[in-house]
């Protein structure tokens, strides 16, 4: 149904502060339009924070508040709260409102806001007038024999602290309990492969490895450093490097028969469980190139 006659100019006259016509390309993403006339400070005002609707164009009825200055810009750049659906080209008409909403909700709920945050500030200590749960929950000087629930909560805090110092104890007597170490070497001119049996005094524990392998770097070098755990007779493989040298560089292959070029001389291997009833067999095998040594050491309950 059509507003009465001249109704329909008069609604436009009470809303509407300004039509106008783009006359250059808005940005890509949709979040500028640009219409020269309306940039003059002396001939409109800054339509900040009102409504901008698009009357022609793609967009065609698709509305965004204004964020920013529109006067004092030559090239009359309108900046919009929201991007459009796609960039707002020359020739597009628009018309501004006299709505401005979103400034007046933005303010309420910063009142609203600066309510709550009041609630949360740091009382005087020990307030007693308890109106607000800052001053239940604020600044207490209770002491861990109250009855509060401040008092309460240092109780809980202090048990806490005991039980820490308990289980710190009880973890270090553990990790001395399982400490063991030692060194040896492997030489392929004594026995090729040449392996070190390696069992260690308490189980279970867990192993660390080193291996220092910079003897293995001479040309036409090729070794094999293996480790293997488990029942006697029954060790599984659980770690093995075929290690290949030019003379100066040392190149590892750790199983998938490709190998790279390393800078280290040293190889590491952690956290090697070993069970109760168990061992560690470490070996060190010559495929070509003169014998060699290689030094290891181990340290168990890490």
């Amino acid at each position: 149904m059509e507003p009465p006659q001249g109704l329909g100019a008069l609604l436009e006259e009470s809303l509407v502060v300004y039509k106008g016509i783009t006359d250059a390309d808005g940005n890509i993403g949709g979040t500028t339009l640009k219409c020269s006339a309306i940039g003059s400070a002396s001939t409109y005002p800054d339509f900040d924070g009102n409504q901008i609707i698009l009357t022609s164009g793609s967009y065609k009825g698709q509305a965004r508040d204004i964020n920013g200055a529109t006067n004092g810009d030559a090239a009359g750049t309108i900046t919009a709260a929201n991007a459009f659906d796609g960039r707002i080209l020359s020739g597009t008409s628009f018309i501004i409102t006299g709505i401005r909403t979103v400034p007046a909700e933005v303010a309420a709920l910063e009142a609203k806001v600066d309510v709550i945050d009041g609630y949360h500030d740091v009382p005087g200590e020990d307030a007693a007038a308890d109106a607000q749960m800052r001053d239940v929950v604020g600044k207490k000087t209770d002491t861990v024999a109250g009855t509060s629930v401040v008092s309460i909560a240092k109780q809980v805090k202090a048990d806490i602290g005991t039980v820490d110092g308990v289980v710190d104890a009880i973890k270090l007597k553990s990790d001395l309990m399982n400490s063991d170490l030692g060194s040896g070497t492997l030489n392929t001119a004594t026995a090729n492969p040449h392996t070190a049996t390696i069992v260690p005094s308490s189980l279970p524990t867990k192993m660390h490895l080193i291996f220092d392998i910079s003897n293995l770097n001479t040309n036409t070098d090729d070794f094999e450093v293996q480790v293997s755990v488990g029942a006697a007779a029954s060790e599984r493989v659980i770690a093995w490097y075929g290690l290949t040298s030019d003379g100066t560089d040392i190149t590892c292959d750790e199983g998938s028969g490709v190998g790279s070029v390393i800078k280290q001389r040293r190889i590491d291997i952690s956290n090697i469980l070993v069970y109760t009833g168990e061992q560690v067999i470490v070996s060190l095998k010559r495929n070509a190139g003169a014998d060699d040594t290689v030094d290891y050491k181990y340290l168990c309950g890490v």
